[in-house]
């Protein structure tokens, strides 16, 4: 599967973002957490998934990996930024509000442009 495809293809989507949410469930969160996490997973929108998907992407050991080994170079190359933006938008690093529909609608607008 591709960056692309992780993002953009409803399949695809719902299968990784439910998988994110369930290796989550190995570092001991609370059920209250965890179940709102699931629900966010399963049953959110498209952009709660995809923001979840993201987070996957840079902190999930292996995920980058087998996505980039489907991905085309570009859509690789826009991966390799997607730790330094989701750094930025977690701590407004550009002095402005972050808004977390606008940056995944935008690296999701993203990666239909660059596969």
């Amino acid at each position: 599967m591709s960056l692309r495809d992780c993002l953009c293809d409803a399949q695809t989507r719902n299968a990784l973002a439910r998988g994110v949410v369930e290796s989550v469930n190995v570092v001991g969160l609370d059920m209250d957490t965890y179940n709102q996490l699931f629900e966010f997973g399963t049953e959110g929108s498209i952009a709660a998934k995809n923001y979840l998907i993201i987070f996957g992407i840079v902190r999930l050991a292996g995920l980058y990996e087998m996505i980039a080994e489907k991905t085309r170079p570009a859509g690789v190359q826009y991966m390799n930024t997607l730790y330094d933006q989701l750094n930025d938008h977690l701590t407004g690093n550009h002095k402005k509000p972050t808004d977390a529909f606008r940056f995944v609608a935008r690296i999701t607008a993203d990666a239909e442009w660059v596969g």
